[in-house]
C-alpha cells in the first residue's frame, strides 16, 4: 500500500501544472509474471476501460482462453487490477482437413509447426490470411476457412481445418468504362495478366494500378471495379490517353571554336506511342552539335509478337563524327515483364564502324586508334521502375542495367598500308556494362529532387577511339557540348532541386559532378563539374524547356563565354 501512494505522488509531480483537466490511472498486474505490470494514465475513463479489455484480449490471442480478472479496487480515480491469467494452451495437432494440399503448399505453411506451440489466435489469424490468400489467388475469391473436430485434452487443443471453397471464378472481358482512351482491352488483358479464361487472382487485380502506372500513354482516373456474373469476373477500368506522343525541336546555341561567334546546333524528335490502341510504339530522334557532326535514331516496338507474352524492339543509331568516321549501330531486343515493376529483355547488337579521310591517316605512319570494325554482341537489360509517373515524376526511383559481351573484328582498310596494324589484334572479346539509377524524392506540394547516377565501361583487346561512350548535353553532363567526352569509363551523378508552381512546371537549380577515363586521351583521366538552372513549363500543347549551364573540365575553363543555353519546345499531342 505504501508502495502504491509512493508511486502516485510522484505521477503528480510529474504532471504538468497547466494541465487542469481529472486524470484516471490504471494500475494492473498478474501475480507472479513481473513482465505484466504496468500503470497508464488517461483522459477519461471510458479510454481507460477501453485499454482494460485490450489487454485482457491479447492474453486470449496468446493462448490464455481462462484469462479473468481476479480483483478490481477503486482509490479514487485511480483503478488497480489483478489479473489471473489461468494455463497457458497449446495446440495438440492441426490437421489440413479438407483443405487441397496444393493450397497448403502454395502458401508455404507448414501445418506440423503448430504441434506443442501455444494456442495464438493471431497465429491462427495469419494462418487463415495466408490460405485465403492463396484460394483468391487461385479461382476462388468467396473462400472461407473455419475450425473443426476440435477436441481438447488438459490444455492442448487438437482441430482440423474446413475449407468452404465457394464457386470457381474465372476472368471475363476486361472493360473500359467512358470513352477516355483508344486502348484495346485485349492488348491490356495481356499487358495485366488478365486473360479471359484464366483462373481469377486478386493479386493480379492488385497489381493492375502499378502495371497501367508504368504504361507511359495511359492513367487510371478511378479505383478498378469487379462484377461476377455467372462464375466469370469482370474487370472494368477507368482510363484516360494521356498526351504523351512527342514533335520536339530545339535550337541551341554555343561558343565557336573561333570564338567571339555562336554556333546554332539542333535536334528532332518525334515519337508515336500506342498505335491503333496495340501498344506499338515509334521514334525518331535526330541531333546536330557541330557542323559536320549529327546522329540520327529510329525505333520501333512492337509488344506480344504472335500471340506471345514477348515484346519485339528494333532500333537503328547512326553517328557521324566530323571527318573521323561513322557508327552503325542495329538492336534487337526481345523482352517480357517479370512483374510490374520488372522488365527483362535478351538483346542482340550489332555494331559497325567505318573511317572517313583515310589519307590523313596514311601520312601519319602510325595506327591512330580508329578502325574500320564490326562487332556482334548478346547479353540482357534489366530495368525496374517504381515511378508514380513515367513521363513527370514527383516520387519513387528507377534502375537499369545493361550488360553484353562479343566478338569484336577489325577490318583492314584498303586505303592504308598493312604495316598500320602490325601488332594489332585483329579478332577479340569484347563487352561492355552500363548502370542508370534515378531517385525522385517528394518533400513537399512544391518542392521535390531529382538525385541521378550513371556508369558505364568498356573493355576489350582491341578497343578502338569509335568504339567509346559520347557523353556531354543536356541528357548527361549539362555545360557542354553534345557528346563532349569519349569515354571508356565514366561515371556521373546528378542533383536537381526543383521548385514546382504548377503540377507540371517548376523551376529548377542543378549540380553535374562525373569521372570520366579515356585511355586514348593525352589527359587520360576528367573530373568534369557544372551547374546552372532553368525552367520547365507546361503549356497548352506541350512542354517549354529553359537551360543555362556553365561547365568545368580539363579542356574547358569555367567561364561565361563557355556557358551553354539551351531552349526547347516539346509538342504533346
Amino acid at each position: 500500500m505504501y508502495r502504491y501512494f509512493f508511486i502516485m505522488i510522484l505521477l503528480f509531480i510529474s504532471v504538468p501544472c497547466l494541465c487542469q483537466e481529472s486524470l484516471y490511472y490504471l494500475n494492473y498486474g498478474v501475480p507472479g509474471n513481473m513482465d505484466n505490470r504496468g500503470l497508464l494514465i488517461f483522459r477519461d475513463s471510458l479510454s481507460r476501460e477501453q485499454m482494460l479489455n485490450t489487454i485482457i484480449e491479447d492474453f486470449y490471442l496468446e493462448g490464455y482462453l481462462q484469462v479473468s480478472i481476479k480483483q478490481r479496487e477503486f482509490y479514487g480515480d485511480s483503478l488497480s487490477v489483478s489479473i489471473d491469467s489461468g494455463e497457458l494452451y497449446s495446440w495438440g495437432a492441426l490437421k489440413p482437413g479438407n483443405v487441397p494440399p496444393q493450397i497448403i503448399a502454395k502458401s508455404g505453411l507448414n501445418l506440423n509447426l503448430f504441434t506443442g506451440r501455444p494456442f495464438s489466435y493471431r497465429k491462427l489469424t495469419d494462418l487463415y490470411e495466408g490460405l485465403i490468400r492463396v484460394l483468391e489467388d487461385n479461382g476462388y475469391p468467396f473462400a472461407s476457412l473455419k475450425l473443426e473436430d476440435m477436441v481438447q485434452d488438459g490444455n492442448q487443443i487438437s482441430a482440423a481445418l474446413h475449407c468452404d471453397m465457394g464457386p470457381f471464378i474465372t476472368f471475363d472481358t476486361i472493360r473500359l468504362v467512358g470513352n477516355g482512351s483508344k486502348t484495346d482491352p485485349v492488348f491490356l488483358s495481356r499487358i495485366l495478366h488478365i486473360a479471359p479464361g484464366t483462373p481469377f487472382s486478386q493479386k493480379r487485380i492488385n497489381e493492375s494500378i502499378a502495371s497501367i502506372r508504368n504504361l507511359p500513354y495511359i492513367k487510371m482516373v478511378g479505383v478498378p471495379e469487379i462484377t461476377f456474373q455467372n462464375n466469370e469476373a469482370t474487370l472494368h477500368l477507368s482510363l484516360l490517353d494521356k498526351k504523351i506522343n512527342v514533335l520536339d525541336g530545339v535550337i541551341g546555341f554555343l561558343p565557336h571554336d573561333n570564338g567571339g561567334k555562336w554556333l546554332v546546333t539542333g535536334q528532332f524528335d518525334l515519337a508515336l506511342y500506342n498505335i491503333a490502341g496495340k501498344g506499338r510504339n515509334y521514334g525518331i530522334a535526330w541531333r546536330r552539335w557541330n557542323p559536320y557532326s549529327q546522329s540520327i535514331r529510329l525505333t520501333a516496338e512492337e509488344p506480344f509478337i504472335l500471340g506471345s507474352y514477348i515484346d519485339v524492339k528494333a532500333s537503328l543509331f547512326i553517328l557521324k563524327e566530323d571527318t573521323s568516321f561513322v557508327n552503325r549501330d542495329f538492336r534487337l531486343d526481345l523482352g517480357y515483364r517479370l512483374s510490374p515493376l520488372a522488365y527483362f529483355s535478351f538483346v542482340n547488337r550489332r555494331q559497325a564502324g567505318d573511317l572517313f579521310a583515310v589519307s590523313e591517316y596514311d601520312k601519319t605512319g602510325n595506327f591512330p586508334n580508329l578502325a574500320d570494325f564490326r562487332y556482334n554482341n548478346y547479353g540482357f537489360r534489366i530495368n525496374l521502375n517504381c515511378l508514380d509517373d513515367l513521363i513527370f515524376p514527383r516520387r519513387g526511383w528507377f534502375s537499369l542495367l545493361d550488360f553484353a559481351i562479343g566478338n569484336k573484328k577489325i577490318l583492314q582498310n584498303v586505303g592504308l598500308p598493312d604495316t598500320f596494324y602490325n601488332g594489332i589484334k585483329l579478332n577479340e572479346v569484347q563487352y561492355y556494362i552500363t548502370v542508370r539509377s534515378s531517385k525522385y524524392i517528394f518533400l513537399s506540394q512544391k518542392l521535390a529532387i531529382m538525385t541521378g547516377l550513371n556508369a558505364g565501361k568498356i573493355e576489350g583487346g582491341n578497343l578502338l577511339w569509335n568504339d567509346l561512350y559520347r557523353l556531354g548535353g543536356l541528357k548527361s553532363i549539362r555545360g557542354f557540348n553534345e557528346n563532349f567526352f569519349f569515354a571508356n569509363k565514366y561515371i556521373y551523378t546528378n542533383i536537381e532541386p526543383r521548385f514546382y508552381f504548377d503540377n507540371y512546371s517548376y523551376l529548377l537549380i542543378f549540380a553535374d559532378m562525373g569521372n570520366i577515363t579515356n585511355k586514348f586521351s593525352s589527359r587520360i583521366n576528367e573530373r568534369p563539374y557544372s551547374f546552372g538552372s532553368g525552367l520547365n513549363m507546361e503549356t497548352a500543347g506541350g512542354m517549354l524547356q529553359f537551360i543555362y549551364a556553365v561547365g568545368h573540365s580539363g579542356a574547358q575553363p569555367l567561364a561565361l563565354n563557355y556557358s551553354r543555353i539551351h531552349v526547347g519546345y516539346t509538342g504533346r499531342f
